[in-house]
């Protein structure tokens, strides 16, 4: 669970979830909002299934904001008429949100010029959509860490290139890179340790 906003930067994967309810935003795009998906609460952890969108962070068009990349497209507020949250190919103003949390609430409001621009859960219609105000149910955001020191000494990723992965621990990792990487000077892949 993030509860600071300075704890969120490029290239942060996240999960955006109804603060209060069992449910975060999902892989399936409808035509004018996004749908729900189940999710388990443990503390300030969750856990959940492959219908659950992760979004990528990204420097959005305007300062100390975040594009959503879904992985196929941006989410973007679509509408000053409608409660509309869909997906483009390519992200601007109103697809580029700022983030502030308080007390593990996250605003999360699209800069530009669409009005109905305040992302949140609408729990009667089980779906995710933006408003003009904070009508609606509230927000927590999850960010992906290394949840344990011994999850990070003995670990296996899918090399995803241009994309950093970062593990503290104080000794005893091994990292093999599969030579299909490694191999390929044109990868550019860059090993830093923490400790």
């Amino acid at each position: 669970l993030v509860t600071n906003a300075s704890d969120l930067k490029a290239g942060d994967q996240v999960v955006i979830a109804a603060k209060d309810y069992n449910y975060a935003l999902s892989t399936t795009q409808n035509n004018n909002n996004r749908g729900q998906a189940a999710i388990t609460k443990s503390g300030d952890n969750i856990t959940f299934g492959s219908d659950v969108q992760i979004l990528t962070l990204e420097a959005g068009t305007k300062s100390s904001t975040f594009g959503l990349n879904t992985g196929s497209g941006y989410l973007y507020a679509s509408s000053s008429s409608g409660n509309q949250l869909k997906t483009q190919a390519t992200n601007n103003d109103n697809g580029s949100w700022s983030i502030s949390i308080s007390s593990g609430t996250a605003t999360i409001t699209a800069s530009g010029t669409n009005t109905r621009n305040t992302m949140q859960y609408n729990q009667s219609s089980s779906l995710f959509a933006c408003y003009s105000s904070a009508s609606q149910k509230a927000l927590a955001i999850y960010k992906k860490v290394c949840a344990e020191e011994t999850d990070c000494n003995k670990f296996a990723f899918s090399a995803d290139l241009n994309t950093t992965y970062e593990c503290n621990i104080n000794d005893n990792l091994t990292l093999t890179v599969d030579a299909q990487y490694d191999s390929k000077a044109s990868n550019n892949i860059t090993y830093q340790w923490y400790s």
